[in-house]
Order: C-alpha cells, then structure tokens, then sequence
C-alpha cells in the first residue's frame, strides 16, 4: 500500500474503534488489544487464501475478501485489497470489530446475529461513503416485507452451519436488527453487550438489560420495517 492509502486506512481503523467505545462506555484512550492487532492485508486472492489455508489452517469461502481470526489473546485480521475501495474497507472495519469484542470484557460472543450485525452496523457508520447500509438494508427489508421469518435468522449459529443462509441474508437481517436496536436504546444495546459477554444468557440478557423478550424485539422490528426504510 502507498503511504496515502495506509494512512485513510488507519484513520478510518480509528474512527471505527472510537465509535466502538463510545457506543459501548469503553473509556477513552484504552487499548482493549494484547499489544497490536496484527493486519495483514494482501494484494491478490491468492495471497490471501495461502496465508488462510498455511497459517490459520482455513479453506476460504467464495467471495470473501477478510477474515478475523483470534488466537488466545491475540488478533489477527487477514484481508486482501479488493478492486473496489469501499467495499475492501467496509471489510477491514468489520472484521477490526470482530477482534475489538474478542477483546472486550471476554472472548464470550454474541449470537451470531448481533455478532455480525453489530460488526456491519460500526462498518457502516465508520467513514464516509460506506457502502454497508446500501448493501444490507434493501436486502432486509425485501426479506420482512416477503414474509420472511426473521426468528428464522436469529436462530441461525456459526456452529450448525446455518449462518449466513441464502444469498448472506443473515448480515442483512442482522444488521437491521442491531441498528433498531441501537437507535431505539443505545445505552440499552450497550447494557446487553456487556452482560453478554460477562456470562448472561443472551435472551435473559435482553429481557433484563435491554427490556425486551426476543419475541417482542421481533415483532416489533418486523412491523417497522414493513413500511418504514
């Protein structure tokens, strides 16, 4: 990379990490990573998929250009510098913030749907012109307003094989269902998270710290969505 280019793109890495610890009372100035995490951002496909497939023991999907991978304490986020600008660095940002929560309070995730959801949600709020919103919301609200189940999406894991479901859909869903949450209690969203990760169950967590049964939370984002953008 040019020195031009590494520079917008550390400054939108930091942009990316002070949105992160605003929305979630992380105090400022404190480095939630085990030294640096380690960005390797490589020029071809083929590079990448190499130092996916010797170094994290990992075949790749297609059509990813990033991955976030942790390591006991440590972080590493492995990329490859796609032809289109802003999708390369709506990428970057959004598996950066898989390793920030990796790091916060616990390595204890959140359901796959608010893991990846959230990580869309700061991708697309963090630099101008991010092509996040335009990508996921369309998707989703063709999703709601088709009849689709959106229980059906908040159910699916990394584990069982079920995330992302057809056409990626799951980071659509989830991305409208984090943003909701978020613009309606922000300070609700953040109390989630952090019981989450300290050890709640994540439903228990929604109910006490959000004020939300999943049901509820459901409804109301489909009703939303039906006939508001």
């Amino acid at each position: 990379l040019s020195p031009r280019e590494t520079a917008s793109l550390v400054r939108q890495l930091d942009d990316m990490y002070q949105t992160v610890t605003e929305l979630l009372g992380i105090p400022d100035g404190l480095n939630l990573f085990w030294g640096k995490a380690s960005i390797f951002i490589c020029s071809t496909s083929d590079q990448f998929r190499l130092i996916e497939a010797q170094a994290f023991k990992n075949m790749v999907a297609p059509g990813v250009i990033g991955l976030c991978h942790q390591r006991g304490p440590r972080v590493f986020v492995n990329t490859f510098r796609a032809e289109d600008d802003l999708q390369f660095a709506s990428t970057l940002v959004h598996e950066t913030v898989h390793g920030i929560m990796h790091r916060f309070i616990s390595p204890s995730r959140l359901p796959t749907w608010a893991d990846e959801g959230f990580a869309e949600y700061v991708a697309g709020r963090s630099f101008r012109g991010s092509p996040v919103d335009s990508n996921r919301r369309p998707q989703g609200l063709h999703f709601i307003r088709n009849g689709g189940d959106l229980s059906s999406i908040i159910e699916m894991s990394y584990e069982d094989g079920s995330w992302p479901g057809d056409h990626a859909v799951g980071y659509a869903v989830g991305y409208l269902l984090c943003t909701t949450m978020i613009e309606e209690n922000s300070q609700g969203f953040a109390d989630w998270v952090r019981a989450v990760k300290a050890g709640k169950d994540w439903r228990q967590a929604l109910e006490d710290q959000y004020g939300a049964s999943v049901d509820r939370l459901v409804e109301y984002v489909r009703r939303r969505h039906l006939t508001n953008d």
